[in-house]
Protein backbone atom coordinates (compact mmCIF):
# COMPACT_ATOMS: atom_id res chain seq x y z
CA UNK A 1 0.00 0.00 0.00
CA UNK A 2 1.09 3.51 -0.66
CA UNK A 3 1.16 6.23 1.97
CA UNK A 4 -0.37 10.00 0.91
CA UNK A 5 -0.19 12.92 2.75
CA UNK A 6 -3.54 13.50 3.61
CA UNK A 7 -4.05 15.97 6.32
CA UNK A 8 -3.37 19.65 6.84
CA UNK A 9 -0.53 18.82 9.62
CA UNK A 10 1.26 16.59 6.45
CA UNK A 11 1.17 12.93 8.22
CA UNK A 12 0.68 10.11 6.24
CA UNK A 13 -2.35 7.77 6.33
CA UNK A 14 -2.42 4.19 4.49
CA UNK A 15 -5.03 4.75 1.97
CA UNK A 16 -6.89 1.36 0.40
CA UNK A 17 -6.36 0.16 -3.48
CA UNK A 18 -10.20 0.53 -4.09
CA UNK A 19 -10.32 4.08 -2.29
CA UNK A 20 -7.07 5.48 -4.42
CA UNK A 21 -8.88 4.70 -7.10
CA UNK A 22 -11.79 6.91 -6.43
CA UNK A 23 -15.27 5.70 -7.49
CA UNK A 24 -16.11 2.90 -10.11
CA UNK A 25 -18.12 5.27 -12.55
CA UNK A 26 -16.13 3.79 -15.41
CA UNK A 27 -17.79 0.72 -15.07
CA UNK A 28 -21.23 2.38 -15.20
CA UNK A 29 -20.57 4.30 -18.04
CA UNK A 30 -19.08 2.06 -19.71
CA UNK A 31 -22.31 -0.54 -19.28
CA UNK A 32 -24.48 2.52 -20.18
CA UNK A 33 -22.74 2.92 -23.46
CA UNK A 34 -23.02 -0.56 -23.95
CA UNK A 35 -26.87 -0.89 -23.48
CA UNK A 36 -27.79 2.07 -25.65
CA UNK A 37 -25.87 0.57 -28.38
CA UNK A 38 -28.04 -2.25 -27.39
CA UNK A 39 -31.39 -0.06 -28.19
CA UNK A 40 -29.93 2.01 -31.05
CA UNK A 41 -29.27 -1.51 -32.67
CA UNK A 42 -32.64 -3.02 -31.71
CA UNK A 43 -34.94 0.27 -32.93
CA UNK A 44 -33.18 1.64 -35.88
CA UNK A 45 -31.11 -2.01 -37.18
CA UNK A 46 -31.54 -3.62 -40.14
CA UNK A 47 -34.11 -6.17 -37.76
CA UNK A 48 -35.38 -2.83 -35.63
CA UNK A 49 -38.83 -1.89 -34.49
CA UNK A 50 -38.62 1.22 -37.42
CA UNK A 51 -38.36 -1.41 -40.15
CA UNK A 52 -40.88 -3.94 -38.87
CA UNK A 53 -43.56 -1.03 -38.42
CA UNK A 54 -42.56 0.23 -41.88
CA UNK A 55 -43.12 -3.17 -43.17
CA UNK A 56 -46.60 -3.77 -41.15
CA UNK A 57 -47.35 -0.62 -42.80
CA UNK A 58 -46.96 -1.65 -46.18
CA UNK A 59 -48.88 -5.06 -45.75
CA UNK A 60 -51.69 -3.17 -44.61
CA UNK A 61 -51.42 -1.08 -47.63
CA UNK A 62 -51.02 -4.32 -49.47
CA UNK A 63 -54.04 -5.67 -48.03
CA UNK A 64 -56.56 -2.97 -49.11
CA UNK A 65 -55.74 -2.82 -52.57
CA UNK A 66 -56.13 -6.55 -52.73
CA UNK A 67 -59.25 -6.37 -50.96
CA UNK A 68 -60.15 -3.77 -53.90
CA UNK A 69 -59.17 -6.00 -56.54
CA UNK A 70 -61.08 -9.22 -55.05
CA UNK A 71 -64.21 -6.72 -55.21
CA UNK A 72 -63.56 -5.88 -58.76
CA UNK A 73 -62.94 -9.56 -59.55
CA UNK A 74 -66.22 -10.49 -57.75
CA UNK A 75 -68.14 -8.01 -60.15
CA UNK A 76 -66.05 -9.24 -62.95
CA UNK A 77 -66.75 -12.81 -62.13
CA UNK A 78 -70.34 -12.08 -62.12
CA UNK A 79 -70.67 -10.38 -65.34
CA UNK A 80 -68.58 -13.07 -67.17
CA UNK A 81 -71.58 -15.37 -65.63
CA UNK A 82 -74.25 -13.09 -66.84
CA UNK A 83 -72.73 -13.07 -70.35
CA UNK A 84 -71.78 -16.94 -70.84
CA UNK A 85 -75.70 -18.12 -69.52
CA UNK A 86 -77.36 -19.54 -71.83
CA UNK A 87 -80.33 -18.12 -73.35
CA UNK A 88 -79.62 -14.90 -71.53
CA UNK A 89 -80.37 -11.03 -72.65
CA UNK A 90 -76.89 -9.76 -70.86
CA UNK A 91 -74.52 -10.57 -73.64
CA UNK A 92 -77.63 -9.16 -76.47
CA UNK A 93 -76.99 -6.58 -74.54
CA UNK A 94 -73.80 -5.81 -74.39
CA UNK A 95 -73.70 -6.29 -77.69
CA UNK A 96 -76.32 -3.55 -78.91
CA UNK A 97 -75.69 -1.01 -76.13
CA UNK A 98 -71.36 -1.12 -76.19
CA UNK A 99 -69.90 -2.05 -80.00
CA UNK A 100 -73.27 -0.96 -81.26
CA UNK A 101 -73.90 -4.32 -83.04
CA UNK A 102 -77.74 -5.05 -84.66
CA UNK A 103 -79.20 -8.10 -85.65
CA UNK A 104 -81.07 -8.71 -88.81
CA UNK A 105 -83.33 -6.59 -89.70
CA UNK A 106 -82.69 -4.30 -86.95
CA UNK A 107 -82.41 -0.36 -87.41
CA UNK A 108 -80.60 1.49 -85.00
CA UNK A 109 -80.93 5.05 -84.13
CA UNK A 110 -79.09 6.98 -82.49
CA UNK A 111 -80.58 10.21 -80.21
CA UNK A 112 -77.96 12.92 -79.72
CA UNK A 113 -78.63 16.48 -78.71
CA UNK A 114 -79.28 19.48 -79.96
CA UNK A 115 -75.77 21.26 -79.88
CA UNK A 116 -73.59 18.64 -81.99
CA UNK A 117 -74.19 17.22 -85.64
CA UNK A 118 -76.65 14.59 -85.90
CA UNK A 119 -74.95 11.23 -87.44
CA UNK A 120 -76.93 8.09 -87.89
CA UNK A 121 -74.72 4.82 -87.60
CA UNK A 122 -76.24 1.41 -88.51
CA UNK A 123 -73.42 -0.40 -86.57
CA UNK A 124 -71.88 -3.43 -87.55
CA UNK A 125 -73.74 -6.11 -87.96
CA UNK A 126 -73.49 -10.14 -86.22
Amino acid sequence: MTQQRTSADGRFRRVSPRARRGPGHGRWIALAAFALVLVLVAVFGSGGLMVARQEAAAVRALDAELAVVEAEFGVLRSRTEALLEPGGFELERVAREEYLMRAEGDEVIHLVDGTEGASVDAGPSR
